[in-house]
């Protein structure tokens, strides 16, 4: 018995069009894993950005001497190192900074009454600064806040 010569054609075509699918469902697997990778990554960055952004919020809040914010900002600042290129964890590391002088004039506010309105001054000069520093801080972020494919 001989088969119709379209089955000859099925028989050697099957396995080809079998691959294709095969490859297509290898495909779509990979990029579920990839963008499931992709929203964790961004789940952790925004984590980062929330920390700078609530650390900055407290200060503002509660003003010089804010107890805590440079270890929040330094927490952020580490969490940062392995998430982002080297432009967010310079800027943490700089609002951190900031932080510290605005301390550091306070607390010799408090002591020294010789130039306490000078580093009254020096202190509220760091908190405007910081203050300021929101919108910046949503800009250099954003570029790594995207999830779009």
């Amino acid at each position: 018995m001989t088969c119709p010569h379209w089955f000859e054609y099925v028989r050697a075509l099957g396995p080809t069009f079998i691959a294709g699918f095969v490859a297509y469902i290898a495909w779509r697997q990979w990029r579920t894993n990839h963008d499931a990778l992709r929203e964790k990554l961004f789940d952790r960055r925004i984590g980062v950005y929330d920390q700078v952004h609530n650390s900055l919020a407290k200060l503002l809040r509660e003003g010089f001497p804010a107890r805590g914010i440079e270890w929040e900002l330094a927490e952020a600042w580490r969490n940062s190192k392995s998430l982002f290129d080297k432009d967010i964890p310079d800027y943490i590391d700089e609002l951190r900074n900031a932080v510290i002088d605005g301390q550091y004039y306070s607390n010799l506010a408090e002591n020294d009454d010789e130039n306490r309105s000078r580093n009254l001054e020096r202190e509220s000069e760091k908190l405007r600064w910081l203050s300021n520093q929101f919108d910046p801080l949503f800009e250099i972020f954003s570029k790594y806040l995207k999830f779009d494919r």
